[in-house]
């Protein structure tokens, strides 16, 4: 079983060491969805979105608490909710474009879309 430590991801755990500390923190938290009512773990730490497919939630806490969230049982891994940019230059290749382009097909009259959410290279 991990500690609560070792379920914030390192990127949070400077964040929260850092002076001055935050008072609050969006973080987006993993949860076992066989361990507990993802509603009533959205219900106890007020939780802004709960996934439906995916389990994972997202909310606002104090800075102060967010040990104690991670040392829930059914708490998997938690990061800080961050915006995320997308990088071209990265996901283009990632899908296979450019041998598409080579092939001769644009795209054109044809709409796609490329969602992603980043990455998490401890993940």
């Amino acid at each position: 079983m991990s500690t609560a430590h070792e379920k914030l991801h390192p990127a949070l755990r400077a964040r929260l060491a850092a002076a001055p500390a935050p008072r609050t923190v969006r973080v987006i938290v993993q949860y076992a969805p066989e361990a507990v009512s993802p509603h009533m773990a959205a219900r106890r730490w007020g939780a802004r979105h709960v996934g439906r497919v995916l389990p994972f939630m997202a909310m606002e806490v104090p800075a102060d608490q967010v040990t104690t969230l991670a040392e829930e049982a059914y708490v998997a891994r938690v990061w800080e909710d961050l915006p995320v940019h997308a990088l071209l230059d990265v996901s283009v290749p990632k899908i296979g474009a450019p041998r598409v382009w080579e092939l001769g097909w644009t795209g054109k009259g044809i709409r796609i879309a490329v969602v992603d959410t980043g990455i998490d290279p401890q993940h």
